[in-house]
């Protein structure tokens, strides 16, 4: 039987995983804040325990449907909690801002693989399942 947990600490790792021998962690991680989760990533790897990457999409801003300046609003519960106070907002403008240079990225390839329709989606899994630290992503929205 396989055993996992879902965290973002590494004090809960820790200590899970020295009562359990885990053998797989599931961590929200994407590439407009995998800097804040980079080091338990590699504590996790260092123990030899599998690394699932969820929220990939970074609940949808990674999704191509928001762009930066354009005065994001979210309709559903998930989403709506970003634009809830002036905070909340701070770090949806500054991670949608870190989206441009995904979006660069993407459009080089687009570019350079003329005869690609790849979704802005599709290229931001396909990237993170190449992350040599990732062992397996969850894929949600729309592929």
């Amino acid at each position: 039987m396989r055993i996992g947990i879902c965290t973002n600490s590494s004090s809960v790792f820790e200590i899970y995983n020295r009562h359990l021998d885990l053998d797989v962690v599931q961590i929200a991680t994407n590439f407009l804040d995998m800097h804040s989760n980079l080091q338990l990533i590699r504590e996790i790897k260092r123990s030899g325990v599998l690394v699932q990457a969820r929220s990939v999409l970074s609940s949808g801003l990674l999704s191509g449907k928001y762009l930066p300046n354009k005065g994001v609003s979210f309709n559903d519960p998930l989403r709506k909690r970003f634009t809830e106070n002036d905070k909340n907002r701070q770090i949806v403008e500054s991670r949608l801002s870190k989206l441009e240079l995904i979006r660069e990225f993407y459009n080089v390839y687009l570019d350079r693989y003329e005869e690609s329709n790849m979704s802005l989606s599709q290229f931001v899994y396909s990237s993170m399942d190449q992350c040599p630290y990732i062992d397996n992503v969850l894929k949600g929205g729309q592929v």
